[in-house]
C-alpha cells in the first residue's frame, strides 16, 4: 500500500510541476500569482503591485485583482492602449471613491454650515456619477481583454492562429 501511494505522491508532483510551467495558467501562492509565466502580481493589503518577470521590473499599482489580471491579458496581447486604459480607470475608481468618503464624512459633520452641505451634496451626486461611469468603462475594458484571452495572445500579423474554431464576427 505505501509503494502504490509514493508513486501516487511522485506523478502528482511530476504533473504539478508540469502545470505550473504551462504559459497559460494563473498560479497563486500566498499572496502572490504568477500569470502566464511573464507576470507577477503581489497582493499588499488593499492594492496589488504588477511586475514582469523578465527583468523583474515594476509596472503599475491596481487596487483590483480583476484589473491585474485583465492588464496581464492586454499586455501579452500587445494591445497597450488597452493596459494603460485599465490601470488608469482601475486608479480613478479608487481615487473617486476616497473622495465620496470624505465628502460623507464633511456632510455629516455637525460643523460644517448648511449651504456648505448643499454644496457638498451636489459635489457628492458629481462623484457618484463618474464613479458610476468609470466602472462601467472598466467593465468594458475587462471584457476587451477576456476577448483576447479567449482569441488567444497570437498576434495575426507574426504567426497563424492554432485554433480549429473560429469565432463569428459580430
Amino acid at each position: 500500500m505505501s509503494k502504490n501511494y509514493k508513486q501516487v505522491k511522485h506523478k502528482i508532483r511530476k504533473l504539478t510541476k508540469n502545470e505550473e510551467q504551462a504559459d497559460n495558467l494563473v498560479i497563486q501562492k500566498g499572496n502572490t500569482f504568477h500569470v502566464y509565466n511573464e507576470y507577477k502580481i503581489v497582493k499588499d493589503k488593499f492594492k496589488f503591485n504588477i511586475y514582469i518577470n523578465d527583468n523583474k521590473q515594476f509596472v503599475s499599482t491596481v487596487f483590483n485583482s480583476s484589473s491585474a489580471i485583465s492588464w496581464c491579458n492586454a499586455h501579452k496581447g500587445n494591445d497597450v492602449v488597452l493596459a494603460q486604459n485599465i490601470i488608469e480607470t482601475d486608479r480613478a475608481i479608487e481615487f473617486i471613491s476616497n473622495d465620496i468618503a470624505y465628502t460623507k464624512i464633511l456632510i455629516k459633520l455637525k460643523s460644517t454650515p448648511p449651504t456648505e452641505q448643499s454644496i457638498l451634496l451636489a459635489r457628492l451626486t458629481e462623484y457618484i456619477n463618474r464613479q458610476c461611469q468609470l466602472k462601467v468603462n472598466l467593465h468594458k475594458y475587462i471584457q476587451r481583454s477576456k476577448q483576447i484571452k479567449s482569441k488567444g495572445f497570437l498576434n495575426e500579423f507574426t504567426t497563424t492562429s492554432k485554433t480549429k474554431k473560429f469565432n463569428g464576427v459580430r
